[in-house]
């Protein structure tokens, strides 16, 4: 499901813009500046119902005005159109095909969207929280039970945690069996998607590395706790440090995933560009198995893809991106960061001072 017309109204300097977007390949193109990472922060915001750079709504908001609108006509058999309005001291509203949406999820599953930034190396690589959301995004979208279960452990968790402060060991007997069934089931569902993303991430690997050694290249899960052990066991033999520390040290809260060559994490043995690349790979594998169970397009942010690849990389991810079912939007301040002779199929966006204009149609 791609967006076919796109309105974006007060999102930091970018006041009134419209566009109707390539169904492919859309390059946004200007000065540092000029607010073309605006409008992928707009969209964002219209999938998400937040922004990727700040948790402070009201300094998306253009400085001299108190609201912000984002509207998108969408191409789909299902849902048409989706509107969110941001006012200060009132928080967003959210329609979908006129409706009012309650819950973020609802936007969520309708238009399903991906976001690398300009830092997305450095998160994916120091940051388990990322690596974390990175597994979920690709679950939820699989798995739409999934939501309800990581919502239940993360309410048990909170109480649990709260007994642990309390040293209540009477209470902790009480939340362990729901918070033990939880966390089996995340696992479970975490694990079924790592083995399928796998192969297809080491496909993607080789395909933008020509070196045999990245034909070693190997992706683990941690589940969060000893993996033939069960997760009850691992909880009542910690529970003295547990105490102690006043929060619970295993469980799928605590999990991740880790890439490696000959048992060596890639960060350790990996140049930097190389590290760049891994990081597309496995953006292209996240998207190919979400077009195996999807009958959707996916949406696709590259913020200034040129900081981090070269231009005959640019060009090869580029490429494989647009042979996946998704609707690609990459920011540049070149042009010439991009062969654009070898492409097809796509539109470029020139933004100056928040004004937007297309410049080429394909």
């Amino acid at each position: 499901m791609g967006l076919s017309y796109l309105s974006v109204i007060n999102i930091r300097n970018v006041k009134n813009a419209s566009l109707n977007p390539h169904d492919t390949l859309n390059i946004i193109c200007g000065e540092n500046g000029s607010g073309k990472t605006s409008l992928l922060e707009a969209i964002y915001y219209l999938g998400r119902t937040k922004s990727p750079r700040t948790r402070f709504l009201n300094k998306v908001v253009n400085v001299e005005e108190n609201s912000m609108t984002v509207f998108a006509r969408l191409k789909s058999n299902k849902i048409k159109q989706i509107g969110i309005e941001y006012k200060k001291r009132e928080g967003s509203r959210l329609k979908i095909d006129g409706r009012k949406a309650t819950a973020a999820s609802e936007v969520a599953y309708a238009l399903p969207l991906l976001y690398v930034g300009s830092d997305a190396t450095l998160h994916m690589y120091r940051g388990a929280n990322y690596r974390r959301r990175f597994i979920d995004w690709g679950v939820f979208h699989v798995e739409h039970r999934f939501l309800d279960e990581v919502k239940q452990f993360n309410r048990i968790l909170k109480q649990r945690n709260a007994a642990l402060k309390k040293k209540s060991v009477e209470a902790l007997t009480v939340w362990d069996k729901s918070l033990v069934s939880s966390a089996e089931a995340i696992d479970s569902m975490r694990s079924e998607f790592i083995i399928r993303l796998a192969p297809l991430f080491k496909k993607y690997s080789c395909l933008l590395i020509q070196s045999d050694e990245f034909n070693k290249i190997v992706m683990q899960y941690d589940r969060g706790w000893q993996q033939d052990v069960k997760l009850q066991e691992t909880l009542d033999k910690a529970l003295p440090r547990d105490i102690e520390v006043g929060y619970t040290r295993y469980g799928p809260h605590r999990a991740d995933m880790k890439l490696k060559i000959n048992s060596r994490l890639v960060e350790d043995t990996a140049s930097a560009g190389q590290l760049k690349l891994l990081v597309c790979a496995l953006f292209l594998a996240q998207l190919e198995l979400f077009n195996m169970d999807a009958d959707q397009k996916c949406i696709i942010l590259i913020d200034d893809l040129a900081s981090e690849l070269d231009k005959g990389h640019r060009n090869i991810f580029i490429e494989l991106l647009s042979q996946l079912n998704t609707q690609i939007y990459v920011t540049t301040t070149d042009l010439d960061h991009f062969c654009l002779n070898n492409l097809s199929n796509y539109k470029v966006f020139h933004v100056k001072h928040g004004v937007v204009t297309d410049v080429v149609d394909t």
